[in-house]
């Protein structure tokens, strides 16, 4: 067969990075147990094979060693690399970091880490007791572990014996396990290769979709830094938005099934209604349409859009209540009449702004001048990518929903959003202190 050839993608930290970052207790070596290994039961590239996001699939792993278990999709993991720029190579701290306050979205929950210390990987000690607590996470050259891991084809239950010392930090693994060779080969169902002694101490290393043993003197010729999470998992409610519904002195937020709504001004969290959340089949539409949840909702005066998949409703309301559908709805959104293939199988999120409206697509938006009914026309030269808003990697590749707010907008992506002080057209300004968590609105769970 032939070698394959996995991505890399880890970036050394700056040694004076590693210096002043604070170090892992030594008072937490009493305890550790003489041997340990966790193996979760499903693993994943999380997008290693062909992009350098060695990084933050590490990260991943380390979500799947939690108990229960839990595995986040490689999707997920692709998409978070590449709203935070590190899909094809990240530096660990940068990572660690950042997936304390934004970390992975699957299965209705947040998943973040706790905060990060150094481990000396050198002593013995010290790193069993960091793996007994929760995976390191490690930078390595990573050379002579491609092919360890080729020998295998890919499998689980590689060997890495006998390395040479590289200093080409270039890749990030985690250790999840640590015992004598014979010890952790038994654990994977494998055997110690002839001609290596299976008493010598070792440890268990996950990369590119297996878990694979390292023997100590190999993990010390290629190791260059090494990282606990303290607690490795912080489990949260995802307070993600799927579609908001300026209304007023109210404001309606839908995320799955169900709804809030929220008595508000232009700025701040405002007060969620006694008696919400409440399920948005409530509303009454016809056939069913949203009952599971809306992708979009658009404000326009005396009317209000709803939109799922390809279809909408035009619906006659006031400031509070379902009001009335009107007659011949739902309609297949290609009748806007938008330019090209955007929007015609569903948008993410639709804006009012005055005179004109904004709908959200992937990376992409398109603005519309059009009065509270009918599609409207869309302006000269659009779609354009959203990135000309100008918010960084903050919704650079979609956003999930957008609020007007008099003044202030509001977009939402993942378990953050910004508020932008802006007019009726342009990117406006962002205000200081965003992107922001959406846990910060204290809302219930929903």
């Amino acid at each position: 067969m032939p070698a394959q050839a996995p991505r890399r993608g880890a970036i050394p930290t700056p040694r004076h990075a590693l210096a002043a970052a604070p170090a892992f207790s030594a008072a937490a070596l009493v305890g550790a147990p003489p041997t340990f290994i966790v193996i979760p039961q499903q693993l994943s590239m999380w997008g290693n094979d062909v992009h350098g996001d060695c990084v933050s699939a590490e990260e991943a792993f380390a979500k799947a060693c939690n108990h229960p278990e839990i595995f986040i999709p490689e999707s997920e993991v692709i998409a978070w690399a590449t709203t935070h720029g590190v899909l094809e190579g990240a530096y660990l701290t940068d990572v660690l970091t950042w997936m304390q306050t934004d970390g992975f979205s699957a299965s209705g929950s947040i998943y973040k880490d706790g905060p990060h210390s150094t481990v000396d990987w050198t002593n013995a000690g010290v790193l069993k007791s960091a793996i007994a607590l929760g995976p390191v996470k490690i930078g390595v050259a990573a050379d002579q572990i491609e092919t360890a891991w080729n020998s295998t084809g890919g499998q689980s239950g590689w060997f890495a014996t006998g390395f040479h010392a590289d200093a080409n930090e270039d890749h990030c693994t985690t250790l999840c396990g640590y015992g004598s060779l014979s010890w952790l080969a038994q654990q994977l169902g494998v055997q110690v290769p002839a001609g290596i002694d299976g008493t010598r101490a070792g440890y268990a290393m996950f990369t590119w979709k297996s878990i694979g043993i390292i023997d100590r003197s190999s993990l010390i010729a290629i190791t260059h830094e090494a990282w606990l999470r303290q607690p490795t998992t912080i489990t949260v409610a995802n307070h993600a938005v799927d579609a908001a519904l300026y209304s007023g002195t109210k404001c309606y937020f839908f995320h799955g099934k169900h709804y809030i709504r929220v008595t508000r001004g232009n700025t701040g969290a405002g007060t969620v209604d006694a008696g919400y959340p409440a399920p948005i089949s409530n509303w009454g539409w016809p056939s069913g349409f949203g009952a599971n949840g809306i992708d979009a909702a658009l404000y326009s005066g005396s009317k209000c859009y709803f939109f799922k998949g390809n279809q909408y409703i035009r619906v006659t309301r006031g400031s509070t209540g379902a009001g009335t559908v009107d007659a011949g709805y739902p309609k297949p959104i290609s009748n806007w009449g938008w330019p090209g293939s955007f929007g015609a199988n569903g948008i993410d999120a639709a804006l009012y702004s005055g005179p004109k409206c904004y709908f959200f697509k992937g990376n992409q938006y398109i603005r519309v001048t059009r009065g509270d009914t009918g599609p409207g026309i869309v302006d000269a030269g659009y779609p354009k990518p959203i990135s000309n808003w100008g918010w960084g990697s903050f919704g650079a590749n979609g956003i999930d929903d957008a609020l007007y707010s008099g003044s202030k907008c509001y977009f939402f992506k993942g378990n953050q959003y910004i508020r932008v002080t802006r007019g009726s057209t342009g990117a406006g300004t962002v205000d200081a202190g965003y992107p922001a968590p959406i846990s910060n609105w204290g809302w219930p769970d929903f």
